[in-house]
């Protein structure tokens, strides 16, 4: 699933290193993931360096992921649009688009994971990070 590849970058990019599963805060990190019908959202902000904000959207037979991340230091965020458009152009049937303007890079996805998955997904994330345990592998993720 491509959003591990979204959720990959975001931990690496922007340094997080710790998020509540669910919602919370720890050490100048704020991280929550709400559900409603046809969305889940997660806001993810760490102080002095960024944010990473999501929304999938369920579309029927597939959801849409629109990943904002929001950098604190222009070099920072040029690295990232790099990389995302790299992970863009890898998706070679157009699935994946990434847009750069000044220290945002947004990234969009046609995917077709559930609702349910996503939120699992970002849950775990966030309870991996904040134990310390986050170190790339998706064993956690369900696909």
């Amino acid at each position: 699933m491509k959003v591990l590849g979204i959720i990959t970058v975001c931990a690496l990019a922007m340094g997080f290193v710790a998020c509540d599963g669910g919602n919370g805060t720890s050490g100048g990190m704020k991280c929550e993931v709400t559900r409603t019908e046809t969305t889940v959202k997660v806001v993810n902000e760490m102080s002095g360096v960024g944010g990473y904000y999501v929304t999938v959207t369920d579309q029927g037979d597939h959801v849409i992921i629109e990943s904002e991340y929001r950098y604190s230091d222009a070099s920072m965020a040029e690295q990232a649009c790099e990389e995302q458009k790299r992970y863009a152009n890898s998706w070679r049937d157009g699935s994946v688009t990434a847009k750069c303007s000044g220290k945002t890079v947004t990234v969009t996805e046609y995917d077709e994971g559930s609702l349910d998955s996503h939120q699992r997904n970002y849950e775990n994330m966030c309870a991996d990070m904040l134990s310390g345990d986050y170190d790339d592998d998706d064993e956690d993720f369900d696909y």
